[in-house]
Protein backbone atom coordinates (compact mmCIF):
# COMPACT_ATOMS: atom_id res chain seq x y z
CA UNK A 1 0.00 0.00 0.00
CA UNK A 2 1.38 3.36 -0.92
CA UNK A 3 1.78 6.38 1.91
CA UNK A 4 2.51 9.61 1.40
CA UNK A 5 5.27 11.03 -0.95
CA UNK A 6 6.82 14.37 -2.53
CA UNK A 7 9.68 13.29 -4.25
CA UNK A 8 7.53 12.68 -7.77
CA UNK A 9 9.01 15.13 -9.96
CA UNK A 10 5.79 16.93 -11.76
CA UNK A 11 5.79 17.52 -15.66
CA UNK A 12 7.77 20.75 -15.33
CA UNK A 13 10.75 18.63 -14.41
CA UNK A 14 11.30 21.10 -11.93
CA UNK A 15 13.18 20.52 -8.23
CA UNK A 16 11.21 19.83 -5.35
CA UNK A 17 11.70 21.97 -1.81
CA UNK A 18 12.44 20.06 0.88
CA UNK A 19 10.46 21.45 2.96
CA UNK A 20 7.29 20.29 1.11
CA UNK A 21 5.25 17.17 1.38
CA UNK A 22 1.78 16.14 -0.35
CA UNK A 23 0.56 13.34 1.53
CA UNK A 24 -2.76 10.99 0.21
CA UNK A 25 -4.29 7.93 0.48
CA UNK A 26 -3.18 4.64 0.23
CA UNK A 27 -3.55 2.28 -3.03
CA UNK A 28 -6.71 0.48 -2.61
CA UNK A 29 -8.69 -2.64 -4.02
CA UNK A 30 -12.26 -2.17 -4.09
CA UNK A 31 -15.03 -4.79 -5.12
CA UNK A 32 -17.64 -4.21 -8.00
CA UNK A 33 -20.06 -1.35 -7.44
CA UNK A 34 -18.02 -0.22 -4.37
CA UNK A 35 -16.92 3.23 -3.88
CA UNK A 36 -13.78 5.18 -2.69
CA UNK A 37 -13.12 8.41 -0.34
CA UNK A 38 -9.28 9.85 -1.55
CA UNK A 39 -7.52 12.35 0.89
CA UNK A 40 -4.89 14.25 0.23
CA UNK A 41 -3.19 16.67 2.26
CA UNK A 42 0.05 19.64 1.70
CA UNK A 43 1.89 21.39 3.99
CA UNK A 44 2.03 23.96 1.74
CA UNK A 45 -0.83 26.12 1.93
CA UNK A 46 -0.30 27.84 -1.00
CA UNK A 47 -0.38 24.85 -3.35
CA UNK A 48 -3.55 24.11 -5.02
CA UNK A 49 -4.60 20.39 -4.06
CA UNK A 50 -6.40 18.58 -7.23
CA UNK A 51 -7.40 15.13 -8.81
CA UNK A 52 -6.69 13.59 -12.05
CA UNK A 53 -7.70 10.52 -13.64
CA UNK A 54 -8.38 9.79 -17.32
CA UNK A 55 -10.97 7.17 -17.32
CA UNK A 56 -13.16 9.58 -14.95
CA UNK A 57 -13.09 12.10 -17.77
CA UNK A 58 -10.43 14.86 -16.28
CA UNK A 59 -9.31 16.92 -13.25
CA UNK A 60 -11.83 17.08 -9.85
CA UNK A 61 -10.79 19.63 -7.46
CA UNK A 62 -11.91 19.01 -4.25
CA UNK A 63 -9.93 20.51 -1.62
CA UNK A 64 -8.18 17.80 -0.97
CA UNK A 65 -10.45 15.14 -0.89
CA UNK A 66 -12.65 13.43 -3.49
CA UNK A 67 -15.00 10.83 -3.27
CA UNK A 68 -14.71 8.50 -6.39
CA UNK A 69 -16.51 5.42 -7.99
CA UNK A 70 -14.53 4.33 -10.36
CA UNK A 71 -16.44 3.34 -13.96
CA UNK A 72 -14.34 0.45 -15.17
CA UNK A 73 -12.94 -2.89 -14.27
CA UNK A 74 -9.67 -2.92 -15.06
CA UNK A 75 -6.79 -1.58 -12.42
CA UNK A 76 -6.58 2.14 -12.40
CA UNK A 77 -4.54 5.37 -10.84
CA UNK A 78 -5.77 8.03 -9.16
CA UNK A 79 -3.26 11.18 -9.20
CA UNK A 80 -3.23 13.78 -6.72
CA UNK A 81 -1.63 17.27 -7.72
CA UNK A 82 -0.32 19.75 -5.52
CA UNK A 83 1.57 22.80 -6.36
CA UNK A 84 2.57 26.56 -6.26
CA UNK A 85 4.99 28.26 -8.86
CA UNK A 86 7.44 26.83 -9.64
CA UNK A 87 6.50 23.36 -9.38
CA UNK A 88 3.75 20.56 -8.90
CA UNK A 89 4.00 18.07 -6.89
CA UNK A 90 1.85 14.35 -8.00
CA UNK A 91 1.19 11.48 -5.47
CA UNK A 92 -0.62 8.50 -7.91
CA UNK A 93 -2.84 6.24 -6.15
CA UNK A 94 -3.72 2.60 -7.38
CA UNK A 95 -7.44 1.49 -7.15
CA UNK A 96 -7.59 -1.92 -8.35
CA UNK A 97 -11.24 -2.88 -8.93
CA UNK A 98 -12.03 -7.20 -7.74
CA UNK A 99 -14.12 -9.53 -9.47
CA UNK A 100 -16.99 -8.62 -6.90
CA UNK A 101 -19.61 -11.19 -6.23
CA UNK A 102 -22.05 -10.73 -8.83
CA UNK A 103 -24.48 -13.71 -7.97
CA UNK A 104 -26.76 -14.98 -10.65
CA UNK A 105 -29.72 -18.30 -9.34
CA UNK A 106 -32.05 -19.51 -11.25
CA UNK A 107 -35.63 -19.10 -10.77
CA UNK A 108 -37.38 -22.42 -11.84
CA UNK A 109 -40.95 -23.37 -11.59
CA UNK A 110 -42.11 -26.73 -10.23
CA UNK A 111 -45.04 -28.59 -9.40
CA UNK A 112 -46.02 -29.51 -5.62
CA UNK A 113 -44.10 -32.35 -4.46
CA UNK A 114 -41.11 -32.01 -7.18
CA UNK A 115 -37.51 -31.37 -6.40
CA UNK A 116 -35.59 -28.33 -8.15
CA UNK A 117 -31.73 -27.61 -7.90
CA UNK A 118 -30.69 -23.86 -7.75
CA UNK A 119 -27.35 -22.81 -8.39
CA UNK A 120 -25.78 -19.73 -7.60
CA UNK A 121 -22.97 -18.79 -9.72
CA UNK A 122 -20.11 -15.81 -9.56
CA UNK A 123 -18.66 -15.96 -6.28
CA UNK A 124 -16.15 -18.09 -4.37
CA UNK A 125 -18.35 -19.35 -1.25
CA UNK A 126 -22.05 -19.36 -0.52
CA UNK A 127 -24.22 -19.67 2.39
CA UNK A 128 -27.76 -20.43 1.76
CA UNK A 129 -30.69 -19.01 3.74
CA UNK A 130 -31.61 -23.31 4.57
CA UNK A 131 -28.48 -23.65 5.49
CA UNK A 132 -26.09 -25.42 3.03
CA UNK A 133 -22.94 -23.90 1.52
CA UNK A 134 -22.78 -25.45 -1.72
CA UNK A 135 -23.63 -23.83 -4.70
CA UNK A 136 -25.92 -26.00 -5.66
CA UNK A 137 -28.76 -27.14 -3.47
CA UNK A 138 -32.35 -29.04 -3.91
CA UNK A 139 -35.58 -28.02 -2.33
CA UNK A 140 -39.45 -29.01 -2.15
CA UNK A 141 -41.18 -26.37 -1.74
CA UNK A 142 -45.02 -26.98 -0.81
CA UNK A 143 -45.94 -23.66 -1.64
CA UNK A 144 -43.86 -20.81 -3.85
CA UNK A 145 -41.04 -20.03 -1.62
CA UNK A 146 -37.92 -17.44 -1.95
CA UNK A 147 -34.24 -18.41 -0.59
CA UNK A 148 -31.49 -16.04 -0.22
CA UNK A 149 -27.71 -16.69 -1.03
CA UNK A 150 -24.85 -14.69 0.98
CA UNK A 151 -21.63 -15.28 -1.32
CA UNK A 152 -17.94 -14.05 -0.81
CA UNK A 153 -15.47 -13.65 -3.61
CA UNK A 154 -11.64 -12.52 -1.35
CA UNK A 155 -13.32 -9.71 0.44
CA UNK A 156 -16.24 -8.86 -1.71
CA UNK A 157 -19.03 -10.06 -0.41
CA UNK A 158 -22.80 -10.09 -2.60
CA UNK A 159 -26.04 -11.53 -2.23
CA UNK A 160 -28.90 -12.35 -4.12
CA UNK A 161 -32.21 -13.92 -3.74
CA UNK A 162 -34.30 -16.23 -5.78
CA UNK A 163 -38.22 -17.45 -6.08
CA UNK A 164 -38.94 -20.87 -6.50
CA UNK A 165 -42.57 -20.47 -8.04
CA UNK A 166 -45.18 -23.61 -7.08
CA UNK A 167 -47.48 -24.24 -9.33
CA UNK A 168 -51.14 -26.10 -8.14
CA UNK A 169 -51.45 -29.37 -9.17
CA UNK A 170 -55.07 -29.44 -11.04
CA UNK A 171 -57.90 -31.21 -9.09
CA UNK A 172 -59.69 -33.31 -12.35
CA UNK A 173 -63.04 -34.10 -12.10
CA UNK A 174 -65.42 -36.07 -14.36
CA UNK A 175 -68.78 -37.95 -13.55
CA UNK A 176 -69.40 -41.36 -14.39
CA UNK A 177 -72.43 -42.11 -16.34
CA UNK A 178 -74.70 -45.17 -17.61
CA UNK A 179 -76.24 -45.64 -20.86
CA UNK A 180 -78.32 -48.29 -22.48
CA UNK A 181 -76.67 -50.32 -25.05
CA UNK A 182 -76.23 -48.55 -28.77
CA UNK A 183 -76.16 -44.99 -26.91
CA UNK A 184 -73.58 -42.69 -27.01
CA UNK A 185 -72.16 -40.78 -23.62
CA UNK A 186 -70.61 -36.81 -22.97
CA UNK A 187 -68.49 -37.12 -20.78
CA UNK A 188 -66.89 -33.97 -19.57
CA UNK A 189 -64.01 -32.66 -17.41
CA UNK A 190 -63.34 -30.06 -15.41
CA UNK A 191 -60.47 -28.74 -13.22
CA UNK A 192 -57.69 -28.03 -15.58
CA UNK A 193 -56.29 -25.82 -18.88
CA UNK A 194 -55.59 -29.56 -21.10
CA UNK A 195 -56.84 -32.60 -20.99
CA UNK A 196 -55.59 -35.75 -22.96
CA UNK A 197 -57.94 -39.44 -22.59
CA UNK A 198 -57.21 -42.61 -22.61
CA UNK A 199 -58.11 -44.97 -24.33
CA UNK A 200 -58.24 -42.91 -27.23
CA UNK A 201 -55.88 -39.17 -27.69
CA UNK A 202 -58.86 -36.70 -27.70
CA UNK A 203 -57.62 -33.62 -26.10
CA UNK A 204 -60.47 -31.90 -25.61
CA UNK A 205 -62.24 -30.66 -22.22
CA UNK A 206 -65.89 -32.87 -23.39
CA UNK A 207 -65.55 -36.40 -25.65
CA UNK A 208 -68.64 -38.22 -26.66
CA UNK A 209 -67.95 -42.24 -26.88
CA UNK A 210 -70.45 -45.05 -27.49
CA UNK A 211 -68.89 -48.24 -25.79
CA UNK A 212 -70.56 -51.76 -25.99
CA UNK A 213 -69.26 -52.70 -22.43
CA UNK A 214 -68.64 -51.01 -19.35
CA UNK A 215 -65.84 -48.88 -19.96
CA UNK A 216 -63.19 -47.08 -17.36
CA UNK A 217 -61.57 -43.88 -19.04
CA UNK A 218 -58.70 -42.24 -17.82
CA UNK A 219 -58.45 -38.61 -17.77
CA UNK A 220 -55.17 -36.65 -17.38
CA UNK A 221 -55.43 -32.43 -16.61
CA UNK A 222 -52.77 -30.16 -17.01
CA UNK A 223 -52.38 -27.03 -15.99
CA UNK A 224 -48.57 -25.76 -17.61
CA UNK A 225 -46.02 -28.93 -16.33
CA UNK A 226 -48.24 -29.66 -13.46
CA UNK A 227 -50.75 -32.67 -13.69
CA UNK A 228 -53.23 -35.09 -11.97
CA UNK A 229 -55.16 -37.81 -13.29
CA UNK A 230 -58.88 -39.62 -12.68
CA UNK A 231 -60.77 -41.96 -13.92
CA UNK A 232 -64.91 -42.18 -15.41
CA UNK A 233 -66.73 -45.26 -15.85
CA UNK A 234 -69.40 -45.33 -18.57
CA UNK A 235 -71.34 -48.49 -17.14
CA UNK A 236 -73.46 -50.17 -20.49
CA UNK A 237 -76.97 -51.76 -19.61
CA UNK A 238 -78.20 -54.25 -22.27
CA UNK A 239 -81.13 -52.51 -24.16
CA UNK A 240 -84.14 -54.91 -23.74
CA UNK A 241 -84.73 -56.84 -27.32
CA UNK A 242 -88.20 -58.37 -26.51
CA UNK A 243 -89.73 -61.31 -28.58
CA UNK A 244 -93.43 -62.11 -28.25
CA UNK A 245 -96.09 -63.87 -30.99
CA UNK A 246 -98.98 -62.98 -32.28
CA UNK A 247 -102.37 -64.87 -31.22
CA UNK A 248 -106.08 -65.85 -32.92
CA UNK A 249 -108.40 -66.75 -30.36
CA UNK A 250 -112.44 -67.01 -30.61
CA UNK A 251 -115.14 -65.08 -29.16
CA UNK A 252 -114.51 -65.74 -25.14
CA UNK A 253 -111.84 -67.69 -25.59
CA UNK A 254 -109.21 -66.12 -23.27
CA UNK A 255 -105.21 -65.32 -25.37
CA UNK A 256 -102.33 -65.74 -23.40
CA UNK A 257 -99.36 -64.02 -24.09
CA UNK A 258 -95.35 -64.54 -23.40
CA UNK A 259 -92.56 -62.16 -23.48
CA UNK A 260 -88.70 -63.00 -22.81
CA UNK A 261 -85.71 -60.74 -23.19
CA UNK A 262 -86.22 -58.05 -20.20
CA UNK A 263 -85.71 -57.65 -16.42
CA UNK A 264 -89.56 -56.43 -15.92
CA UNK A 265 -92.94 -55.86 -18.39
CA UNK A 266 -95.49 -53.69 -18.56
CA UNK A 267 -99.03 -54.81 -20.62
CA UNK A 268 -101.07 -52.84 -22.86
CA UNK A 269 -104.27 -52.33 -22.42
CA UNK A 270 -104.11 -52.51 -18.61
CA UNK A 271 -100.93 -52.14 -16.75
CA UNK A 272 -100.19 -55.83 -15.89
CA UNK A 273 -96.88 -56.62 -15.16
CA UNK A 274 -94.87 -60.11 -15.55
CA UNK A 275 -93.98 -62.36 -18.60
CA UNK A 276 -97.12 -63.62 -19.35
CA UNK A 277 -100.51 -61.80 -20.07
CA UNK A 278 -103.73 -63.12 -20.76
CA UNK A 279 -107.06 -61.25 -22.08
CA UNK A 280 -110.20 -61.89 -23.66
CA UNK A 281 -111.19 -59.19 -25.80
CA UNK A 282 -114.34 -58.79 -27.40
CA UNK A 283 -112.87 -57.85 -31.16
CA UNK A 284 -109.38 -57.89 -32.59
CA UNK A 285 -107.09 -55.54 -31.80
CA UNK A 286 -103.12 -55.16 -31.05
CA UNK A 287 -101.13 -56.20 -27.21
CA UNK A 288 -98.20 -54.03 -26.68
CA UNK A 289 -95.76 -54.66 -23.84
CA UNK A 290 -92.60 -52.42 -22.60
CA UNK A 291 -89.73 -54.68 -21.39
CA UNK A 292 -87.04 -52.74 -19.11
CA UNK A 293 -83.53 -53.65 -18.20
CA UNK A 294 -83.40 -51.17 -15.23
CA UNK A 295 -83.58 -47.60 -16.87
CA UNK A 296 -83.44 -48.85 -20.72
CA UNK A 297 -86.48 -49.76 -22.05
CA UNK A 298 -88.06 -51.07 -25.64
CA UNK A 299 -91.64 -51.82 -26.26
CA UNK A 300 -92.96 -54.36 -28.87
CA UNK A 301 -96.93 -54.75 -30.48
CA UNK A 302 -98.30 -57.45 -31.52
CA UNK A 303 -101.83 -58.76 -32.88
CA UNK A 304 -104.77 -59.96 -31.37
CA UNK A 305 -107.29 -61.55 -33.61
CA UNK A 306 -110.97 -62.58 -32.46
CA UNK A 307 -112.93 -64.99 -34.71
CA UNK A 308 -116.39 -65.49 -34.15
CA UNK A 309 -117.95 -68.38 -33.51
CA UNK A 310 -120.41 -69.99 -35.43
CA UNK A 311 -124.03 -69.25 -35.30
CA UNK A 312 -125.47 -73.07 -35.33
CA UNK A 313 -129.39 -72.84 -36.32
CA UNK A 314 -131.33 -76.61 -36.39
CA UNK A 315 -135.58 -76.98 -36.16
CA UNK A 316 -137.35 -79.11 -33.30
CA UNK A 317 -139.33 -81.85 -35.48
CA UNK A 318 -142.36 -83.72 -34.25
CA UNK A 319 -143.14 -86.99 -35.37
CA UNK A 320 -145.68 -90.04 -34.92
CA UNK A 321 -144.45 -92.91 -33.53
CA UNK A 322 -142.81 -95.15 -36.19
CA UNK A 323 -141.54 -92.39 -37.95
CA UNK A 324 -138.22 -90.57 -38.85
CA UNK A 325 -137.28 -87.40 -38.40
CA UNK A 326 -134.89 -85.35 -40.58
CA UNK A 327 -132.61 -83.05 -38.58
CA UNK A 328 -130.54 -80.68 -40.98
CA UNK A 329 -128.15 -78.45 -39.14
CA UNK A 330 -126.88 -74.68 -40.86
CA UNK A 331 -124.47 -71.70 -40.21
CA UNK A 332 -120.88 -74.20 -39.40
CA UNK A 333 -118.08 -75.75 -41.66
CA UNK A 334 -118.50 -78.84 -40.18
CA UNK A 335 -120.56 -80.75 -37.60
CA UNK A 336 -120.81 -83.37 -34.80
CA UNK A 337 -123.80 -84.79 -33.37
CA UNK A 338 -123.97 -86.36 -30.04
CA UNK A 339 -125.19 -89.18 -31.84
CA UNK A 340 -121.47 -90.04 -34.06
CA UNK A 341 -122.60 -88.51 -37.84
CA UNK A 342 -120.24 -85.85 -39.02
CA UNK A 343 -122.65 -84.42 -41.10
CA UNK A 344 -124.86 -81.62 -41.27
CA UNK A 345 -127.88 -84.12 -41.95
CA UNK A 346 -129.07 -86.94 -39.70
CA UNK A 347 -132.19 -89.37 -40.21
CA UNK A 348 -133.51 -90.57 -36.31
CA UNK A 349 -136.07 -92.35 -35.35
CA UNK A 350 -136.89 -91.94 -31.51
CA UNK A 351 -139.82 -93.95 -29.59
CA UNK A 352 -139.75 -90.92 -27.45
CA UNK A 353 -139.20 -87.04 -26.87
CA UNK A 354 -135.65 -86.84 -27.26
CA UNK A 355 -132.95 -83.91 -27.20
CA UNK A 356 -130.17 -84.10 -29.76
CA UNK A 357 -127.12 -81.59 -29.77
CA UNK A 358 -125.16 -80.80 -32.83
CA UNK A 359 -121.53 -79.05 -32.51
CA UNK A 360 -120.58 -76.43 -35.30
CA UNK A 361 -117.20 -75.75 -36.02
CA UNK A 362 -115.44 -72.75 -38.19
CA UNK A 363 -112.17 -72.10 -38.72
CA UNK A 364 -111.49 -73.86 -34.94
CA UNK A 365 -114.32 -71.61 -33.54
CA UNK A 366 -117.34 -73.61 -32.84
CA UNK A 367 -120.81 -73.30 -31.12
CA UNK A 368 -123.24 -76.20 -29.87
CA UNK A 369 -127.14 -76.04 -30.45
CA UNK A 370 -129.47 -78.51 -28.86
CA UNK A 371 -132.55 -79.40 -31.10
CA UNK A 372 -135.48 -81.48 -29.76
CA UNK A 373 -138.28 -84.24 -31.54
CA UNK A 374 -141.29 -84.74 -30.09
CA UNK A 375 -142.85 -88.63 -30.81
CA UNK A 376 -146.59 -88.19 -30.69
CA UNK A 377 -148.45 -91.52 -30.49
CA UNK A 378 -150.45 -92.96 -33.11
CA UNK A 379 -154.67 -92.56 -32.35
CA UNK A 380 -156.33 -95.61 -31.70
CA UNK A 381 -159.73 -95.37 -33.48
CA UNK A 382 -162.75 -97.49 -32.26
Amino acid sequence: MNGATSGDVGTNNQSIAPSFSLTASPNQTLCTNQSATLTATSNDPSATVFWYNAAAGGNSVASGTVFVTPTYTATGTYTVYAGSCPGIYRVPIIINVGSGATITVNSPTICPGQTVTLTATGATTYTWSTGPTTSTISVSPASTTIYTVNATSGTCVGTQTTQVLVSPTPTVSVASIAICSGSSATLTANGATNYTWSPGSQTTASIVVSPTLNTTYTITGANGTCTNSTTATVSVTSTPTLSTSSRTICAGQVATFTVSGATTYTWNPGSATGSTYTTSPASSGTVSVLGANGTCTAQVTTSITVTPNPTVAVSNQTICSGQSAILTATGATTYSWNTGPTTNTISVSPSSLTVYTVTGTTNSCTNTKTVSVTVSSQPTVA
